[in-house]
């Protein structure tokens, strides 16, 4: 498979709309560059999300974000909420994130959350880890489902959306 890069500058006029159905409409799976482990950048508003359209368990999604990347996205603000859907850092060991360096947030970042009215709730007695659709709000799934996942990048200039098959 071959892939399709996107690039979305933060400082350019692009409809926010328009930008954010794209990502949607590409249903992707992101992945970290370790770069942001050297960018000093952690409570930077400008974040890359690398989409990888590869259903994974979240156990499978962690390790692969942490093997070629650094780990499963923390999702800080609302505004990075809005950037990404399918699973996310987030799990069920008191509802803390994946990465927990504590450098990578700003007061009060990791705490955000965004469930759904009524999550989380382990409905199926199973659902340790998150999952994140379209509108933009979290509910607890079973960590052996296999879906897209999402990571995150900080970046000084720019968001970047790419689609890997």
């Amino acid at each position: 498979g071959g892939y399709t890069i996107v690039m979305l500058l933060l400082s350019d006029p692009l409809d926010r709309t328009a930008s954010t159905k794209l990502v949607q409409q590409l249903s992707l799976l992101a992945i970290v560059s370790d770069t942001a482990l050297n960018c000093g950048l952690f409570s930077g508003q400008n974040v890359t999300f690398v989409y990888i359209n590869i259903p994974m368990t979240w156990t499978e999604a962690q390790s692969y974000c942490r093997a070629h990347h650094t780990d499963l996205a923390s999702v800080r603000n609302m505004t990075e909420n809005q950037k990404v859907t399918h699973w996310i850092g987030l799990h069920v060991e008191k509802w803390t994130w994946s990465l927990a360096d504590e450098m990578f947030y700003s007061d009060g970042e990791a705490e955000f959350r965004n469930w759904y009215n009524g999550e989380p709730n382990n409905f199926a007695q199973n659902e340790y880890c998150t999952a994140m659709w379209y509108s933009e709000k979290w509910n607890d799934y079973p960590c052996e489902s296999t879906i897209p996942s999402v990571c995150s990048d900080v970046r000084e200039t720019c968001a970047l959306f790419l689609y890997l098959t």
